[in-house]
């Protein structure tokens, strides 16, 4: 029996190593990246330990990124996961945003860290995707990301129970500008990827998903949701999802959020 293959980009931390655990218990090769920096950071040795294959990407810097691609080696990718990025720095108003630290967001959260950095993984990586038999990739967005305003009531299955809750879905309240841009900018990504993937006849179905507030690091570990609950439900998000939810932003009940 030959076992599926995962990438998980950003995989020594947070959900992003709780991913790379969770697919090694099922006996998934396992292939997930940190940082250069970070190469003799403690944290490296959680993701070491599951068995896991550990490449080098810096969203930042294009050539890390290619040249992960060569290392993983002439082998199909059926799940890419990318994780990797930066929280809103709290909820600031638009007169304190920047020309440097918009441009600092844009490159960490959508060019090359989230919308350039999973763009450019997703263009290394797709010959190996392609590769796979029914690829799929799976980019850590926000709602944050949505422009439309208001709130929506979410409905959510924790545990067999059912709760109700009247979650913040869309920008009805404005602030974290460059947050919200750059994760704007990931959802046209995606979408746009979709669409251009179809036109190519490609078998890769692109997606984002807004992960709920994790106990991350990035969150400073405030944990209104469950992590080992959440794993679960995005791992079953990335079982459920179809062609037709290509270029999509999704909640964990894999309902469409809107842009």
């Amino acid at each position: 029996m030959s076992h599926k293959n995962v990438l998980v980009v950003g995989a020594n931390r947070g959900f992003g190593l709780s991913l790379v655990k969770a697919y090694a218990r099922l006996s998934w090769n396992v292939t997930g990246s940190i940082r250069p920096k970070d190469r003799d950071h403690e944290t490296i040795y959680d993701p070491k330990m599951t068995g896991a294959n550990i490449l080098e990407i810096d969203f930042l810097d294009e050539e890390t990124i290619r040249k992960a691609a060569e290392q993983y080696g002439d082998k199909p990718l059926d799940i890419l996961i990318n994780v990797g990025g930066s929280p809103p720095q709290s909820a600031n108003p638009w007169q304190s945003q920047s020309g440097p630290f918009m441009l600092e967001r844009f490159h960490v959260m959508a060019v090359v860290g989230v919308p350039l950095g999973p763009l450019l993984v997703m263009k290394h990586f797709l010959p190996k995707l392609e590769m796979a038999r029914k690829p799929k990739i799976m980019n850590i967005s926000s709602n944050f990301g949505s422009i439309s305003g208001g709130h929506a009531l979410s409905l959510l299955f924790r545990q067999t129970i059912l709760t109700f809750l009247f979650v913040p879905i869309e920008n009805s309240f404005g602030t974290c500008m460059a947050y919200r841009t750059a994760e704007a900018a990931l959802n046209q990504i995606s979408m746009t990827l979709s669409r251009e993937w179809k036109e190519e006849d490609r078998k890769s179905i692109v997606f984002c998903v807004e992960p709920g507030f994790l106990p991350t690091q990035l969150t400073t570990f405030d944990d209104d949701d469950d992590m080992e609950t959440y794993i679960k439900d995005l791992m079953k998000i990335v079982d459920k999802v179809t062609s037709a939810d290509s270029g999509a932003l999704l909640d964990w009940t894999v309902t469409r959020i809107p842009f």
